[in-house]
């Protein structure tokens, strides 16, 4: 490996995700419904309708179990924190505002790593913002992995 990036999960660094606040009981949705609501919710600026479908029906194809597998992490936060910083690798973590508080302390902490926020992005944010995020990979790259 020479060199990671990551794009707007958590990283186990401080401070920790804000949990949702209260939300009003929703009707209990189909598997299809609430994919289909999970890849629209991926985008700050939705793309053509036959594309979310496309996404959506790709991943109807994965087992439910190996879909909830994804999303449930039987490791404490530190796990990912501590993968982080194992690496003297250069680092890039890019992610949306909820995540800045960790990329500050990333970039303040870990000695080869680089942070950028997206602001206007949603989690996709490659498809959202795709000449800034291709041109900040391309630099990272270029300055960082293939130096």
């Amino acid at each position: 490996m020479a060199g990671l990036i990551l794009v707007d999960n958590s990283i186990g660094e401080d401070p920790p995700p804000t949990a949702p606040g209260p939300r009003p009981p929703r009707p209990r949705l189909s598997r299809e419904e609430w994919m289909r609501r999970f890849v629209r919710g991926m985008f700050r600026y939705p793309p053509a309708q036959s594309v979310l479908d496309r996404l959506a029906n790709e991943a109807l194809r994965m087992p439910p179990d190996a879909s909830q597998a994804l999303l449930s992490y039987p490791v404490p936060r530190t796990y990912w924190r501590d993968a982080v910083y194992s690496t003297n690798k250069p680092v890039l973590y890019a992610v949306r505002p909820r995540f800045a508080g960790q990329a500050a302390n990333l970039q303040a902490r870990h000695p080869n790593a680089e942070t950028v926020v997206f602001a206007e992005a949603g989690h996709a944010m490659f498809a959202d913002e795709p000449d800034r995020f291709n041109a900040m990979v391309a630099d990272f790259v270029r300055r960082k992995v293939a130096a």
